[in-house]
Formats: C-alpha cells, sequence, structure tokens
C-alpha cells in the first residue's frame, strides 16, 4: 500500500510558475525536451501545472548527508514528449524541483495504474 502524498498538490501547483529549479533538474528536462534551458523552465512549471491526484506515484524520502531526511512526492506524467518523472517537495513556502525528467521505465501511479514507458 502506497502512502498518500506528503505535499499539497494544489499548493506545489501554486508556486510552480516562480518555481527556480536546480540548473541539473533543468539541463535534463532540456536534454528530453531537445530544447533551451528557459523553455524547460517554462515546461517543468507547466507540467506541474497540470498534474492531478491520480497523477501521484509515491512518497519518497532519502537520507540527506547531515544525517536528515529529505521527502518528497513522485508524480508521473505523460505529454507529448513522453513519460515524465516528477518529484518535488515544499520548503518554506517554496516549491523545490527535485527531478523532471524522461522516466528510466514504467511508473506505477498510486491508483494501480501503470504509464509505459515508450
Amino acid at each position: 500500500m502506497v502512502g498518500p502524498p506528503r505535499y499539497s498538490l494544489s499548493e506545489a501547483q501554486a508556486l510552480a510558475s516562480g518555481c527556480r529549479p536546480q540548473t541539473s533538474v533543468v539541463k535534463k528536462a532540456a536534454d528530453f525536451m531537445c530544447c533551451g534551458e528557459t523553455e524547460a523552465i517554462r515546461h517543468i512549471a507547466r507540467l506541474i501545472g497540470t498534474l492531478t491526484p491520480g497523477d501521484f506515484a509515491e512518497p519518497w524520502s532519502a537520507r540527506a548527508a547531515d544525517g536528515s531526511t529529505i521527502c518528497a512526492d513522485v508524480y508521473g506524467k505523460v505529454d507529448d514528449y513522453g513519460l515524465w518523472y516528477i518529484k518535488f517537495r515544499i520548503v518554506e513556502s517554496r516549491l523545490a524541483v527535485l527531478s523532471c525528467h524522461d522516466a528510466a521505465g514504467d511508473i506505477v501511479l498510486a491508483n494501480r495504474v501503470r504509464l509505459r514507458k515508450g
């Protein structure tokens, strides 16, 4: 059984337009889309804006170097470019996009729908 999202999707969507993802996140999205970084940033915001609760895959967590726990939510989304793996968290009322790239494989959503790669 997959746990619920840790963060409010509607809050993430409200924060998405002002989001400035890390350079590595933007570069991966730009490479997937074959576009420049400015367009990739806009597309990341649009993708997050189009997510629905049904796109939720799983809560995610990892141990940081300082021993703290980093938590995020993972979503899967299909658009004209293909299947996207999207991972974000909200920290101090700011959206932090940790991943937004071409999915490495299929993504199984929390509702048990399988989004197929390719």
